[in-house]
């Protein structure tokens, strides 16, 4: 699956987010006083497109990428990759048994010393114009007319 085009746009804003492994450990995310549904899960997109997604998504706290043996879930075999967009606290990461790579992370939001400008419209970056000039003076009067005798 590749990335939707107004997404691609986006990813390249995120550099103000910092991710952590809650605990330094590999694993499932564990949530604060978890509360059913306080997620949304997609399936079978890559973890890049996963970790995209959550930058990009103010709620989301931080996110969770399995990938389990497509015959746990059916008749068929490879692979299948879960991708939870967490909404609630994580408080660590713990093992998921029989999954065969599993990782959390936690959104940080980075520290910048001027931040960027600008707007996300349409998944593009507007950068915020500067302040127009003052308008130049007006142009001085014309002389008097001189009468004649």
């Amino acid at each position: 699956m590749t990335l939707p085009a107004f997404l691609r746009n986006v990813v390249s804003v995120n550099h103000k987010v910092k991710w952590e492994s809650p605990g330094g450990k590999q694993g499932g995310c564990a949530i604060k006083g978890a509360k059913l549904h306080a997620f949304d899960e997609l399936w079978n997109i890559e973890e890049r497109h996963c970790r995209a997604r959550c930058g990009w998504q103010s709620a989301c706290t931080g996110y969770e990428f399995v990938q389990v043996s497509e015959s746990r879930r059916s008749s068929r075999t490879g692979t299948v990759t879960r991708c939870k967009l967490h909404t609630q606290p994580i408080a660590h990461s713990l093992p998921l048994p029989g999954s065969l790579f599993a990782v959390c992370f936690v959104k940080r939001q980075a520290s910048l010393s001027t931040p960027p400008t600008g707007r996300v419209s349409a998944g593009r970056l507007w950068q915020t114009p500067s302040p127009l000039p003052p308008p130049p003076p007006p142009p001085p009067a014309p002389p008097p007319e001189e009468s004649g005798p």
